[in-house]
């Protein structure tokens, strides 16, 4: 991976017509794939467990990025499941474990951040091979 440029982040840019404009860089720490696969998750509050449905819209080896199809009172490090088929040839589906780290809205539709609670190796492996293979 390339190291990060030294530059002020974020900075001042002058365009050619003369209109400066403030530009901020994201260096991300891995890889993110965009998608649009459809998917369903699992909430548990309390004694009881809330699902719906929901579409991966990225995924890394660290985390993913959500849209439930419908609004839910899901609030930010909570636990939540996601169940989902990856685009590949044999359609390997995928059940991970992962913390909401951040709630944003997209439109008046919630798009959550979650970040996966530690991988187990087979889990590993299926997304090394899809990101990598």
């Amino acid at each position: 991976m390339k190291e990060q440029p030294d530059c002020s982040n974020p900075f001042t840019f002058e365009c050619s017509c003369g209109t400066p404009s403030r530009v901020l860089l994201n260096f991300r720490k891995v890889y993110r794939k965009n998608l649009k696969l459809a998917g369903k998750f699992t909430l548990s509050s309390g004694t009881r467990k809330i699902e719906g449905n929901c579409i991966v819209l990225d995924l890394s080896r660290t985390g993913m990025r959500i849209r439930p199809v419908s609004s839910q009172n899901i609030v930010k490090d909570q636990l939540i499941d996601v169940r989902f088929a990856l685009d590949d040839q044999p359609r390997t589906e995928l059940d991970l474990r992962c913390t909401v780290c951040r709630i944003a809205s997209d439109q008046g539709r919630p798009i959550l951040g979650l970040e996966f609670v530690p991988l187990n190796p087979h889990q590993q492996e299926v997304l090394g091979f899809y990101f990598f293979g």
